[in-house]
């Protein structure tokens, strides 16, 4: 890779990094969700170069055998940016801005994604789950500001068909224990990576 590429990259990595660390606290619209997370999607992207060396995630990876479903794997990346400040500093502030949960039962496969502002308040979820009424693929997309749910699209594909269709668009509708769930994952998640964080070595 020539040099000219090289600090193309770095600037643009750097660029998306300061974009995440400013990302607002306060009430944000749908489409500010939405910019947000095209941003976190690019910065990961740029992460998974493998010719670009700066890579800011914690991974935590578990197997196990479970009764009735056999063998599970669960894995959770948190992907976090330091304070801007005090980048590359042992002692500076990590934050987590992204969460990725992939999971199976038997051959069932199950993904979700979190997307966090800067004070650690989940803005964003998406789940995509597996109804066990009738095995249909289920995606839920939940929008968030700091006084709650502000947008639930909820899409199934049956077995059978090739494309989601939209089941649900309103404020909540009757997912709040579907909502709940996640919310509380989503919690789970930060409080994992604190745990982590403040374990590490460096």
């Amino acid at each position: 890779m020539c040099y000219d590429k090289i600090h193309h990259m770095k600037k643009l990595f750097f660029t998306l990094a300061a974009a995440i660390a400013c990302i607002a606290g306060t009430a944000q619209s749908i489409e500010d969700i939405r910019e947000d997370y095209a941003a976190a999607k690019e910065h990961i992207r740029l992460m998974d170069d493998p010719e670009y060396p700066p890579t800011n995630r914690y991974q935590v990876v578990l197997e196990k055998m479970l009764c009735g479903s056999g063998q599970h794997k669960e894995t959770v990346t948190l992907y976090f940016y330091e304070d801007e400040e005090n980048e590359g500093n042992p002692c500076s502030k990590r934050s987590v801005y992204f969460a990725t949960v992939s999971y199976n039962f038997a051959a069932r496969d199950y993904y979700e994604e979190y997307l966090y502002d800067k004070d650690g308040s989940v803005k964003f979820i998406y789940a995509k789950d597996i109804d066990s009424d009738d095995w249909s693929e289920v995606e839920y997309r939940f929008y968030l500001d700091k006084k709650g749910v502000i947008k639930t699209n909820v899409k199934r594909k049956r077995q059978g068909e090739e494309n989601f269709t939209l089941e649900y668009g309103g404020k909540m509708g009757g997912y709040s224990k579907v909502f709940a769930t996640y919310k509380g994952k989503a919690s789970a998640y930060r409080n994992l990576f604190k745990t982590i964080d403040n374990s590490a070595l460096y």
